[in-house]
Parts: structure tokens; sequence; C-alpha cells
């Protein structure tokens, strides 16, 4: 069963794999780089920038949702890696013969390939900027002039997960599978840091603020 449902998802995978466009891939580069280790500055800087610039709050709130969504990356890292010594999937092989598709994600990518750690990340960021949205109760939004609705955010950041999802198969990065794991995976361990753990972290970042503020 497991051999079959493999075959499937290789099979899906493919079709993205061997499709050759220049319009694609300029359009899928971002989001298939973004979660890179080289630019995780870049989501931590957005997470900051919307509860600043669009929610409105202060500085102190903003910081501390920066770094909290710092601690679920690392989290969410810690279980990517974790996940894939136990799985020990293979990535895609790169098929070298296509001309508008950059190997230059596929050749830096020598782990294993389930789940996708970048597809874990971007429901992570997802689940971050909604649960700061969630923070702003109904009046604040009112008064503070926060016009964004949730439902366009929501919908917004589905279809941003789901162009990361698509950028890592594309490139030959993962297969189909991976990336829905991933997405799995994510969504619920970054549910569970936000409900466990955010009230602690934010009380403790609070104090530490305050005590260099003195």
């Amino acid at each position: 069963m497991l051999g079959f449902l493999n075959r499937i998802d290789k099979a899906i995978s493919e079709l993205l794999h061997k499709l050759d466009s220049k319009l694609v891939s300029m359009i899928l580069y971002p989001f298939a780089l973004i979660f890179n280790p080289s630019f995780v500055i870049v989501p931590i800087c957005l997470v900051y920038a919307f509860n600043f610039s669009i929610l409105k709050r202060n500085q102190e709130n903003s910081i501390i949702q920066a770094l909290f969504y710092v601690f679920c990356i690392i989290c969410n890292l810690v279980m990517t890696l974790v996940t894939k010594k136990l799985l020990r999937r293979k990535r895609p092989i790169f098929i070298p013969w296509l001309k508008n598709k950059s190997s230059i994600f596929r050749q830096k990518e020598q782990n294993c390939s389930l789940p996708s750690g970048d597809s874990i990340q971007a429901v992570n960021f997802a689940c971050n900027i909604i649960f700061s949205y969630n923070q702003v109760n109904f009046i604040m939004k009112f008064f503070m002039g926060i016009s964004i609705d949730y439902d366009i955010l929501e919908m917004i950041l589905i279809a941003f997960v789901i162009l990361v999802m698509t950028a890592r198969v594309y490139f030959m990065c993962h297969f189909t599978f991976d990336t829905i794991l991933g997405v799995i995976m994510g969504y619920f361990l970054t549910n569970f840091l936000q409900t466990r753990f955010f009230d602690t972290f934010s009380h403790n970042i609070f104090r530490v603020i305050n005590a260099i503020e003195i």
C-alpha cells in the first residue's frame, strides 16, 4: 500500500518536475527562496512590520511577536531535522536538460526530503501572522483604523503557503507529499507552541525589556 502511494506521489510530482517554463520559474523563484537560511531575517522582519505598521501595536509588543516567531522557527527546525533523520526519504533526481529551471536549489539540498522544511516554515509564518491579528480585538481594530479583513488575510496567507509548496516541488527539491506533510506538521506544532508557551514567553520578555530600560 505504501509503495503504491509512493508511486502515485512521484507521478504527480513529476508533472511539476518536468514543467520547464521561464515565466513559472520567475514567479515561483522568490517563494522557493524566502525560507532559505540566508534570508531568515526577511520573514522575521515581516512579522515585526505586520504588528508595528499594520496592526499599529507598540514597539515592545511587536518585538515580542517577532521573537516568539523566532522561537517557533527554531522548534519547527528541530522537528524537521529529527523527522528527516527518521524517515530518510531521498530527494527527487534533478533533470539536467531543463533550460528555464534553476538547479541551484536542488544542488544545495543534500539532506533528506520528507518533510519539506520550507513548507513547515511557510505555515509557521502564516500561523504567527494570524495569531498576531487575533490578539488585537475588534474594538481596537475599529478605533485604530485597522482595515485589513480577516478573510482576505487568511486567503492571502493560504495562497502564500500553496505557492511555497508548489515552488519546492517545481524546483525538484521535494515530492508533493513532502510539502503536504510539512504543512500539517508545521500547523499543529506552531499552534501548540502558541497555546502553551506564548503567555509565559511574552511575560519573560517583558521583564527583560523592562530590566534593560531601568
